[in-house]
């Protein structure tokens, strides 16, 4: 019976020259050493690690299980790209390289230091590319899963968030002497300048009041939501009745407000739906295409979506290998 099932077992494994399986496509021990030197050299570069080593896991092991983990993502999203017909704009890759460079301070540093590691630019272009193509793939996927009225109904239920508002404000300690300031500010005779002299005379917002009480336009939701509100039932020019926030009393003037178009918006609201949505895409076409990992790597966990670390070379296993035992995780 034993050996029935390691014949199974074996059947179902990509062979020993092969790191993954996804569908067709063979991803090999030297795809996976070309990325995870991508990933150490940008690890180097930011002072971050590649890959995060359990108890029992060698450093390069770790990297290792997250580049090939990369390069599984990279090939469902590319499969899909392709299929859709999804095509990457080139200056979106030069844009980001740029971005690189920029951040290492001289001109023709990002090329020497990759030549230090022994890559070359087209190296880190293919990295850069699957990771663009991975965004747009998961702005496609939430797009055509979530629909464009959920969309629509997301922004409109946020006006907060989609909304700039510029306003004047006076802060008091107590609900009376707002009061006198609301009756102030509102008399017959009152002027915009009147709101911004009792603004300079009365309020304890130390960064303001010296203004007048103003503060520039900014979205609505950077404020308490008690003053937020109150100040969006407001049509600019006017003035709210004293509204209480965890900051004491406030007299809020509306000077403007801008609502952000939905489809200026709109492509803020897909990158927040994305995360979950994508991970449920990729979690069925992950299923689909019958993701294989060679046992020496890990793991492909449908849950985590990530190449989990095993105690041995049993797809099976689930506890990490502990220090110096045998069939502890070792680097291809």
């Amino acid at each position: 019976m034993l050996a029935i099932m390691g014949l199974v077992l074996a059947a179902c494994s990509p062979g020993p020259d092969v790191a993954a399986r996804v569908g067709d496509v063979e991803i090999t021990h030297a795809d996976v050493r070309a990325r995870a030197d991508l990933f150490r050299f940008l690890g180097g570069l930011n002072q971050q690690p590649c890959g995060a080593p359990i108890e029992g896991e060698t450093v390069g092991a770790a990297c290792a299980r997250f580049a090939l983990g990369n390069l599984v993502q990279s090939e469902l999203t590319g499969g899909y790209a392709r299929e859709t017909g999804i095509e990457l704009d080139p200056q979106a890759v030069d844009e980001a390289l740029a971005g690189l460079e920029s951040s290492l301070g001289e001109e023709g540093a990002l090329d020497s230091q990759l030549q230090a590691a022994g890559l070359t630019r087209a190296d880190i272009e293919d990295l850069v590319s699957d990771a663009l193509v991975g965004q747009d793939v998961a702005s496609n996927v939430t797009e055509e899963r979530v629909g464009e009225g959920a969309l629509r109904s997301e922004y409109e239920s946020r006006p907060s968030e989609f909304t700039n508002i510029e306003v004047q404000h006076i802060l008091v300690g107590s609900e009376a002497e707002a009061m006198d300031a609301y009756e102030r500010v509102t008399a017959p005779r009152a002027t915009e300048e009147t709101f911004a002299e009792v603004a300079r005379e009365v309020s304890t917002d130390a960064g303001s009041a010296q203004g007048g009480g103003g503060y520039p336009s900014r979205p609505a939701s950077d404020y308490d939501p008690v003053f937020s509100e109150a100040a969006l039932a407001l049509d600019p020019g006017e003035i709210s009745p004293p509204v209480e926030t965890q900051f004491g009393w406030h007299v809020i003037r509306l000077v403007d407000a801008q609502l952000i178009p939905f489809f200026e918006a709109r492509e803020q609201i897909l990158q927040e739906l994305s995360g979950a949505e994508f991970q449920d895409w990729f979690r069925e076409r992950a299923r689909e295409f019958e993701v294989e990992v060679n046992p020496r790597y890990g793991r492909f966990d449908l849950q985590t979506l990530q190449i989990e670390a095993v105690r041995s070379t049993d797809p099976g296993a689930d506890t990490p290998a502990p220090t110096g035992a045998a069939g502890a995780i070792q680097p291809p």
